[in-house]
């Protein structure tokens, strides 16, 4: 089987789950899913982490309907872009729900720059429908010489 779509979970990752379920199902090759737990975290971030885990692999199981297999991975390390762009190394694209709205601009240090930056393997920022309002205006991602960004939105795939 081909390199795994890298899923990195923080949170709710509904539409970067559903993008990169339908990614790997037209690919035919896995999906997997990494949470990542920095070192120094509250002692509950790893039972929380397993959680996230769990129902981020069962809605991506539901979704891929048997024909994509869904792998998870707690990583306890960090930063987080620096595991999500070393896990990068073995996979064939990572795709990253992009947050948005006050408080989530995508800023020069944030972890979608940071891996869209470094990553060696194509990256997809997914925004949530539920903040994004507008087009993407993010400047941080500037600096990417040769980088062409493609908005996508649910079930559209570039």
């Amino acid at each position: 089987m081909s390199p795994s779509i890298l899923v990195a979970v923080d949170d709710e990752a509904g539409p970067a789950l559903r993008y990169a379920v339908d990614a790997a199902r037209r690919a035919g090759c896995a999906v997997h899913l990494l949470h990542v737990v920095v070192p120094g975290s509250v002692a509950s971030a790893t039972g929380i982490g397993e959680q996230l885990l769990h129902a981020a692999a069962e809605q991506a199981e539901g979704l891929a309907g048997g024909l994509a297999p869904v792998s998870t991975e707690l990583a306890h390390a960090g930063p987080v872009p620096d595991v999500i762009v070393q896990r990068a190394t073995r996979a064939r694209q990572v795709v990253l729900q992009r947050r948005s709205g006050p408080g989530h601009e995508l800023t020069e240090g944030s972890t979608c720059a940071e891996v869209a930056r470094r990553a060696s393997c194509p990256v997809v920022l997914v925004p949530d429908p539920r903040q994004d309002t507008g087009p993407a205006t993010d400047t941080a991602l500037d600096d990417l010489a040769g980088l062409q960004v493609t908005p996508v939105g649910p079930g559209v795939l570039p």
